[in-house]
């Protein structure tokens, strides 16, 4: 495993320790470097196209599809096009 910057170890603060869900919605698309938490990540993609690097591979992804990636798993994002609408969920 590759050795991380401390700018690529993402912490994930929850607003109610006892809900430990974290949700986040993007109406403009946007990239998000290179990057890993403790948290499982849900991606729903209602809008536009996006495409998520997990490791070695691509995952170009269009409105409807979901992504869930495990903890400590490296990931980077793009997105993309008009429409463009993202829900995110990262929990314990």
């Amino acid at each position: 495993m590759e050795a991380l910057s401390p700018a690529a170890n993402e912490v994930v603060v929850f607003t109610d320790p006892c809900v430990p869900i974290k949700t986040y919605a993007s109406y403009f698309p946007c990239s998000v470097a290179n990057h890993v938490h403790s948290e499982i990540e849900w991606l729903y993609l209602i809008g536009g196209t996006m495409t998520v690097q997990v490791g070695d591979e691509e995952i170009f992804l269009e409105a409807g599809d979901i992504v869930i990636l495990n903890s400590y798993t490296m990931h980077s994002t793009i997105g993309k096009g008009p429409g463009y609408c993202l829900v995110l969920l990262q929990f314990n």
